[in-house]
């Protein structure tokens, strides 16, 4: 049995599992003490399998092992380490449709996985200066009156379309 604090985590159709599950697991892997390599080992296996899932790199057979890791540590020496797979574990009971639409579709429904989005300049409007201004390494670019987004050197950080929210569009990098 679990003591400790308690959290109540509440999500809309913005947030995507997968980056809710990535933060967890990177809290777990940070807290883990490095003794247990059941715990070690099988919270850095899992972040990088939920990153590389984000990133548009997911395998099908991700799912798999992310299920076998979970329960290999619940074998671990202590309740950290038995615990740190709960939000994975979560994610397939409530969430398997939309870790679906990461692995197999190649799309964030939420549109925060950095490697599943693009940004565009859909419409033109009055606050693109004021995005081009702010972006840090200078991907909103203007040729000839028009605006456009330099894919190369995006780094996604949505500066820019907090500036032009009407101007500026993230859409689905794999496209449909």
């Amino acid at each position: 049995m679990g003591l400790g604090s308690g959290g109540l985590v509440v999500m809309d159709d913005s947030n995507c599992i997968v980056d809710l599950c990535i933060y967890f697991e990177w809290f777990a892997e940070d807290e883990s003490c490095g003794r247990c390599t059941t715990c070690f080992a099988g919270t850095r296996r899992l972040l990088e399998i939920l990153r590389r899932i984000a990133a548009g790199r997911g395998r099908s057979s991700d799912p798999e092992i992310m299920r076998l890791l979970a329960d290999t540590m619940r074998y671990a020496n202590c309740f950290h380490a038995q615990a740190a797979p709960t939000a994975v574990m979560s994610m397939f009971r409530f969430f398997e449709e939309e870790l679906n639409e990461h692995l197999y579709h190649k799309r964030c429904p939420a549109k925060v996985c950095r490697g599943l989005v693009r940004y565009e300049v859909v419409h033109h409007s009055d606050r693109l200066p004021e995005a081009e201004a702010i972006c840090p390494t200078a991907a909103v670019v203007r040729d000839n009156g028009h605006y456009r987004i330099d894919q190369a050197k995006c780094i996604k950080c949505d500066a820019c379309r907090e500036q032009a929210p009407y101007a500026i569009a993230v859409l689905d990098a794999f496209g449909l």
